[in-house]
């Protein structure tokens, strides 16, 4: 089994707050017709108790993470508690249960009633059980203390209820990526606490709700609606003073822009692809903090390419798939120094590009994307641009290339389709190729060749101390980014990734170096907005003596010296409430999912990462060599002393005997001569003293 697919129902639970004294509620009743005394000792609320077994006993029995829900007590400090239940003091000596945590146990069935049940609850995770079916019920308004509701990678079905007003503490919402229905209702605005909402990936349909609605949601700041079926998009929005997220992408929306956005001092992000978008972009757009924008796909009507001078911080721009005609302004990169990626693909762009587009001051420009458009002239000599990656320029009228630039191995450059491909010429056969669509990186790990057993992965190129590669159990978190594209994904990418990663754990009370989390792929689409996906696996800190022994190998291995992480529920913690902040160089994210860690690593088993193997290694194959030896040859006299024992159980007459059943015809058979004998075994030839044969 593959350590990744392991069951969660070992995962530690999230740290608990229980009251330093445990008082013991003794309630004596006589029972009249026994006269016997019942004791219970429970601290928490009988109620909460039952509750509790009421949501246990609704999943499935073959669940073995409910059969750690033991004893009389789920607060209870003797016990450590119940997995998953978090409880505090109610300041009588008595505990209530205020976060439950379910997430990733592979729970199926209709979501129990009883959930919503447990009033004094803050916290509930529920997410990404796939198989968790049935609806949000309306009882949800009863849970009047709840800040964070995570529901997402569930298949809930049913609508939104509006009793989710009465959740006036709600914080965060997380519903997406369900099979929920029906329209956001506009008592979303009784939630003035609201910091995140994510409804993405779902059916839900009619507008997004002001006037009452999302306008007096003032602490607002993510709004996650893609992929839903909505029709309008109201601009009063832009007047939300802390909103830097909004996702709209994919839905059925038919209007302008939303003018109202415009004068937003806090949207970093915009995305509103896959929709229609009529009309104009507004010339007087006004956005000083967007880093990205994007309006793939909207059928945008002909019109020319503006310099968008009103979004001095953009970094990506994705207008593909829409009806742009005219030339590429120079405008639009001088006025965007921070730029990063332009996507203007499948658009309707003639012209040449500017020359001087070489030498403009674009220190970050990774990513030019221009193909499926009329762009004549020459190639202006990109590849000096410091930071350039990938040049795509595949499917337009480009008749000349500078040498130099179809010779740079180090950017992805894209001209199939184009004047200068034909005829065929050998110096540009690697530029004039198909284009591929998908993104793949794997990043080169210095253990990657290194085998583990079940629930454990090769160290990342930290631990690999004096070449010895390490297994380890770590926490692998996956995640789907809402990036812009990149043709090509390299190590100085995936180092800024790791970057952003470790310093938002950081400011989160979390100290992780880099070197302890390994990027273990991405995958994404080159040319089409789609999401990216990532797998990072977070590892525990190498110990004190296979960090300072020079023949580490042993110590490194050792399950004595293994320390393992401290840390892995708070990290899930900052995922899951989206504090880590990645940058729109990997845009918003969405987690995808959480495994182990499980255990810590098996007994002692280095092999050697590549470097030779150690003194210990060497000393064990010799000595393991030798006593495999001595084991043989006692072996082998042991058989000849058998043999001759037996011959010495052979008399003369036996011999004779045998001689004479061989003259009368006896003869030794093979084991081939009696299944045919037998039909393959399957007659029978006679019995003896010895049973049938």
């Amino acid at each position: 089994m593959d350590w990744r697919s392991a069951s969660l129902a070992n995962r530690n639970p999230q740290r608990r707050l229980i009251s330093f004294v445990q008082i013991a509620l003794l309630v004596a009743a006589t029972t009249p017709n026994l006269g016997t005394f019942h004791v219970v000792s429970a601290a928490t609320d009988p109620a909460q108790v039952a509750t509790l077994r009421a949501i246990a006993s609704a999943f499935p029995s073959s669940n073995s993470f409910f059969n750690a829900w033991t004893g009389d007590d789920p607060c209870a400090a003797s016990n450590s508690g119940w997995p998953g239940v978090s409880c505090e003091s109610n300041g009588t000596g008595n505990h209530m249960v205020t976060s439950l945590t379910l997430q990733g146990l592979g729970l199926s069935g209709q979501l129990p009633p009883a959930l919503f049940e447990l009033t004094t609850l803050t916290s509930l995770d529920i997410a990404l059980n796939p198989g968790l079916t049935g609806s949000i019920y309306s009882t949800i308004g009863s849970l009047s203390s709840l800040s964070m509701l995570d529901m997402h990678g569930c298949s809930l079905s049913g609508s939104i209820p509006a009793t989710i007003s009465l959740v006036k503490k709600l914080n965060f919402f997380a519903v997406n990526s369900n099979k929920l229905s029906g329209s956001i209702p506009r008592q979303v605005a009784n939630l003035t606490d609201l910091f995140f909402f994510d409804i993405t990936d779902n059916q839900i349909s009619g507008p997004v709700p002001v006037q009452p609605g999302f306008d007096t949601c003032t602490n607002i700041a993510h709004l996650h609606l893609g992929r839903n079926q909505l029709s309008w998009l109201p601009g009063e929005l832009g007047r939300l003073p802390k909103l830097i997220h909004l996702l709209v992408d994919n839905n059925r929306l038919n209007q302008t822009f939303p003018a109202g956005l415009s004068g937003s001092s806090s949207l970093l992000i915009i995305h509103l692809s896959n929709n229609t978008i009529q009309g104009r972009l507004p010339p007087s757009l006004n956005l000083p903090q967007l880093q990205d924008l994007s309006l793939h796909n909207c059928s945008m009507p002909p019109q020319p390419l503006l310099s968008l001078a009103g979004l001095p911080a953009l970094c990506y721009l994705d207008l593909s798939r829409n009806n742009f005609q005219g030339s590429v302004p120079l405008a639009l990169f001088s006025s965007h120094p921070e730029l990063v990626t332009l996507n203007l693909a499948n658009n309707h762009l003639s012209s040449n590009l500017p020359p001087a587009l070489a030498s403009a001051n674009l220190s970050r420009l990774h990513s030019i994307i221009l193909p499926d458009n009329n762009l004549t002239g020459p190639v202006p000599h990109l590849d000096t641009l410091p930071a350039i990656a990938t040049i795509s320029l595949y499917d337009n009228h480009f008749a000349w290339a500078p040498d130099v630039m179809l010779s740079n191995d180090n950017v992805t450059l894209q001209l199939y389709g184009n004047d200068l491909c034909v005829p065929y010429r050998p110096e540009v056969s690697t530029a004039c190729s198909p284009p591929r669509d998908i993104m793949q990186y794997q990043p080169p790990l210095m253990c990657d060749h290194f085998s583990c057993p079940s629930l454990y992965a090769p160290s990342p190129p930290l631990f690999a101390l004096s070449n010895v590669c390490v297994c380890v159990s770590p926490l692998e978190v996956e995640l789907k980014l809402t990036a812009p594209q990149y043709a090509v994904f390299n190590d100085d990418l995936a180092k800024l990734l790791v970057e952003r990663i470790a310093g938002s754990l950081s400011k989160n009370g979390i100290s992780i170096s880099t070197g302890q989390i390994a990027i273990v792929s991405i995958e994404g689409s080159i040319l089409s907005p789609s999401s990216i996906t990532t797998t990072i696996r977070f590892f525990p800190p190498p110990s004190s003596s296979s960090a300072s022994s020079s023949d580490s190998s042993s110590s490194a291995n050792s399950s004595s010296t293994w320390q393992p992480p401290d840390q892995p529920e708070e990290i899930r913690e900052v995922f899951v409430w989206h504090k880590v902040v990645l940058g729109t160089d990997f845009g918003p994210y969405t987690v995808a999912g959480m495994y182990g860690p499980d255990s810590p690593p098996p007994p002692p088993a280095a092999t050697s990462g590549g470097g030779g193997m150690s003194t210990a290694a060497i000393v064990g194959i010799v000595v393991g060599g030798v006593v495999t030896l001595a084991v043989i040859a006692l072996l082998l006299v042991w058989l000849l002393v058998l043999r001759n024992k037996t011959k010495d159980l052979w008399t003369s007459a036996d011999y004779k005997a045998i001689e004479g059943l061989q003259r009368l015809g006896v003869h030794r058979c093979k084991l081939k001569e009696i299944e045919d004998a037998t039909q393959g075994f399957k007659t029978l030839l006679g019995e003896g003293g010895y049973g049938q044969m």
